[in-house]
């Protein structure tokens, strides 16, 4: 079972301590709170207490799912596309980068995820140094086109791959990257206007 981390806070200037969560009631200076399982709700209020949970993975899953997004916004492969390579239904590498999702990659898919981002194993696993920590489980954060430096970094490898190598717009770009949302819209033309590394 995936573990949640849960931040409580009452609207008013009284604050309740994170704590961990599995699911269960929670009781705090008389306040009552039930927060359901996942998927359901990643927050909502009760008795005027809001409630957030945070979900966590294993470090080494975290870091597949960030390098498989990272590649596959790179080589223009959208979520939908990966998904139907790896014979999944369409929503399931959507769902798998979620933030409200405990899903992830299965080690024993990992192969074909490398072969349908035109990889090696060796290419999508951390290298031989990489800390793998204690065993304790991190918060899901994923890679998002909605952080500036997460743009950066997609834009940068686009560069490396080639994308750049002709004269590319910004309605190009934002084409390549499967956006459709206003908050990565403005993130994009932000970045671009402040990029100095562009197709010549």
């Amino acid at each position: 079972m995936a573990s949640f981390s849960v931040k409580h806070q009452i609207i008013s200037r009284q604050t309740i301590a994170c704590m961990s969560f599995d699911g269960a009631n929670i009781n705090s200076d008389n306040q009552k709170c039930r927060l359901f399982r996942p998927p359901v709700f990643n927050s909502f209020s009760q008795d005027g207490l809001i409630c957030h949970y945070m979900v966590k993975i294993t470090p080494l899953s975290l870091y597949i799912i960030n390098r498989a997004k990272l590649r596959r916004l790179i080589i223009d492969l959208s979520s939908k596309a990966l998904s139907r390579i790896l014979e999944h239904v369409e929503s399931c590498v959507t769902t798998i980068e979620s933030l409200n999702r405990a899903a992830q990659y299965p080690p024993h898919e990992y192969p074909g995820l490398a072969a349908a981002l035109d990889w090696t194993i060796k290419d999508l696993l951390p290298p031989d140094d990489w800390d793998v920590g204690d065993g304790t489980k991190v918060e899901k954060k994923v890679l998002s086109l909605s952080n500036p430096d997460d743009m950066r970094l997609v834009l940068n490898g686009m560069i490396d791959h080639g994308f750049f190598n002709e004269p590319k717009s910004l309605a190009d770009t934002a084409k390549h990257l499967y956006i459709d949302g206003k908050e990565e819209e403005k993130v994009l033309e932000d970045v671009w206007g402040n990029w100095s590394i562009r197709a010549k």
